[in-house]
């Protein structure tokens, strides 16, 4: 279903301009459909929705996708500063573990807090 789905978001897309409906909407729902990534991964997603809509290509480093790079690396940044936050640790660290389970784990995975803060001790020791 949801193949099909992203499918007809795009030829939505297409034709924004000229839909009354609630384009932001969409645009959340289709960039869930887009599944779980690394940050640079949303950029990708966000060149790929800027393609579809204003029927152009977003040039590697041209302002545009220097934006699109900026916003999706604040919302990174703004998560793992709220998970940080929320339990007393630093940031940074708390990113690596992100990233790692993001990037070389099998999302299906289930990582406990003890092993997520045996992860976090390890970069913390490492980047001391």
């Amino acid at each position: 279903m949801s193949n099909n789905r992203k499918e007809l978001l795009e030829e939505e897309f297409k034709n924004w301009e000229d839909d009354d409906s609630d384009i932001g909407y969409q645009i959340y729902e289709y960039m869930d459909l887009q599944g779980t990534g690394i940050w640079c991964d949303s950029v990708e997603h966000g060149r790929n929705l800027w393609n579809l809509m204003f029927d152009e290509e977003i040039e590697d480093e041209s302002p545009i996708d220097v934006v699109l790079t900026g916003v999706a690396y604040h919302a990174a940044k703004s998560i793992e500063e709220s998970v940080a936050r929320m339990f007393g640790l630093k940031a940074d660290l708390v990113g690596l573990v992100l990233a790692e389970y993001v990037e070389y784990i099998d999302n299906k995975e289930v990582l406990t807090f003890d092993k997520f803060l045996e992860k976090y001790n390890k970069y913390a020791e490492e980047y001391q």
